[in-house]
């Protein structure tokens, strides 16, 4: 569609818009039956640089139009009735939160609808900023957790605007990918300045408990009923040497990662010996619903499981060989009095 601009406008109108603007215009005509924007022609009219408009394109006034939005219901009554009585509607985008004022400006017989947009913040970095302030910023699901959680929390205090679940989805996912980034970076200053290294406190752990906990926890997290899960681990065993949050951390997400991928009627063999100076973990997945190589631990939630464990001193890899089950095996080192 060709950017249009009604130049019967008396010029005076067109000035009363430029005084009320901040950095951008949309112009609104009806022809032939279709919506006409017009940001790069205003722009050029009013002496607008392009970098600083603040456009809005389909999907845009499709989602201002959204029902879950504040000002959703009324924006799209306004748009399909044309009663337009100079009112404003504060409006999230995926980024910014816009404050939209509405104008209508008569032509002769022809008649539009103008909508001064001024952005009022760019929500995003405040939002971020209060995330990181804590100090439980340990990991990046730690991270993505709180990211979503303060979202959610300026929602139900009316801060901002509900959204739809989607972008809500899209932050959360961007969240972990770049939190995982980060983390990657992290991994390589530990593995080359140890004095970097956060300081974990250290204590006697049983297996068999930390697993009970974890699963706990993980059958809440998941939706559908997992399989069966099957432990064998002696009594005798003596307790890993582990930070207790960080290694419940890791099993949850080792639990999680199996059971959102097998089924009611698979079965998951936890097993538990100790070899030398370590505890040697291994979980057989019993049924081909799960197919495991090395790439596996490039996603997550595994790849926070394996920081984990490589930074308890252990190790962490696939068994997966053609006529055999598939398997995690990891290790973690031994309290030792």
């Amino acid at each position: 569609m060709l950017p249009f601009i009604p130049d019967q406008i008396d010029s005076s109108l067109w000035q009363t818009v430029v005084d009320r603007l901040d950095e951008g215009v949309v112009v609104i005509g009806d022809r032939r039956g279709m919506v006409s924007y017009a940001n790069d022609e205003a722009g050029r009219l009013f002496g607008y640089p392009r970098d600083t408009m603040l456009g809005l394109d389909r999907d845009d006034f499709a989602s201002l139009c959204h029902p879950d939005r504040l000002d959703g219901p009324r924006f799209c009554q306004m748009m399909s009735t044309g009663a337009i009585e100079d009112d404003t509607y504060e409006v999230m985008t995926a980024d910014r939160r816009l404050r939209i004022t509405l104008m209508r400006m008569e032509a002769g017989e022809a008649s539009y609808i103008v909508m001064m947009l001024r952005e009022v913040s760019h929500w995003r970095a405040d939002l971020i900023a209060q995330t990181v302030i804590g100090d439980d910023m340990h990991s990046p699901m730690m991270f993505a957790a709180s990211y979503a959680e303060t979202l959610l929390e300026r929602i139900e205090r009316g801060v901002t605007q509900s959204f739809e679940l989607h972008d809500l989805s899209r932050i959360v996912h961007e969240s972990i990918q770049r939190a995982l980034s980060i983390w990657k970076r992290i991994r390589r200053l530990y593995n080359t300045d140890p004095l970097y290294s956060e300081h974990w406190h250290m204590e006697p752990i049983l297996l068999m408990d930390a697993f009970a906990t974890a699963l706990i926890e993980a059958e809440e997290m998941t939706a559908h009923e997992g399989p069966e899960f099957i432990f064998d681990m002696p009594d005798d065993l003596a307790p890993v040497k582990a930070a207790a949050p960080h290694l419940h951390a890791a099993l949850c997400a080792l639990l999680e990662a199996a059971m959102s991928h097998l089924n009611a009627d698979d079965e998951l063999h936890i097993t538990a010996r100790a070899k030398g100076r370590n505890a040697h973990v291994t979980m057989a997945l019993h049924g081909d619903t799960l197919p495991l190589d090395g790439a596996i631990f490039d996603m997550m939630p595994c790849a926070i499981a394996e920081q984990t464990i490589v930074r308890h001193g252990g190790r962490i890899w696939v068994v997966s060989r053609t006529g055999s089950m598939n398997a995690f095996s990891f290790t973690l080192p031994l309290w030792e009095d």
